[in-house]
């Protein structure tokens, strides 16, 4: 008769188990200054990716090394494009779970109505000195949701209430499922080893 393992072998089921849990976990932690006010998040995973965003209430040329550029822009491809819009709106779902309002997010500090927060993608080829960018907004009922604006390299939200410019990283997050494909492998052998 071969020598049992099955402790050795349940406490492997039980660390992959625990790597595992602890890669499929992933929370959005909302950023706030000494007033309360949400001054960006990060860890929003989307698309393989996870999203940090700072809130800046400032003009996109300043903010953006000019916003004249593509490789001024951190999304540069179009799936990037549309992952940064779902970051976005799930940066506002956040901030509406966790109490918050338009009017308490940098940028839009007193707005009652609505925040609306862009991240520049790309400059139009046809048009120098415009782009697009990806937009979240978060109206005062609740409603977060995305889309696209056209942009200026001049566009100024300084003095505007209702709108922020996000600036926005991101980097690949670890797929768990790799890992999850071991459990039933290790589980298999497991039960094979005991016959």
């Amino acid at each position: 008769m071969p020598p049992r393992c099955g402790v050795p072998m349940r406490k492997l089921l039980f660390s992959v188990l625990l790597v595992c849990t602890a890669t499929t976990a992933h929370a959005t932690t909302l950023t706030t200054n000494g007033s309360g006010q949400v001054t960006g998040a990060f860890g929003i995973v989307v698309g393989g990716s996870s999203y940090s965003l700072v809130m800046a209430d400032t003009t996109c040329a300043a903010l953006f090394d000019g916003c004249d550029s593509d490789a001024d822009f951190s999304p540069q491809t179009e799936a990037n494009r549309l992952d940064a819009q779902q970051a976005l709106v799930s940066f506002l779902e956040e901030v509406w779970a966790q109490g918050f309002g338009p009017g308490d997010i940098v940028g839009c500090i007193g707005s009652t109505s609505q925040c609306a927060v862009y991240t520049p993608t790309h400059i139009v080829e046809t048009n120098p000195g415009v782009g697009n960018s990806v937009l979240g907004l978060l109206t005062a009922s609740g409603l977060a949701q995305g889309g696209v604006q056209g942009i200026a390299a001049t566009q100024d939200f300084s003095s505007a209430e209702v709108a922020a410019w996000a600036l926005m990283t991101f980097t690949a997050v670890p797929e768990p499922g790799t890992a999850l494909l071991l459990v039933p492998a290790l589980v298999a052998l497991a039960h094979r080893r005991r016959r």
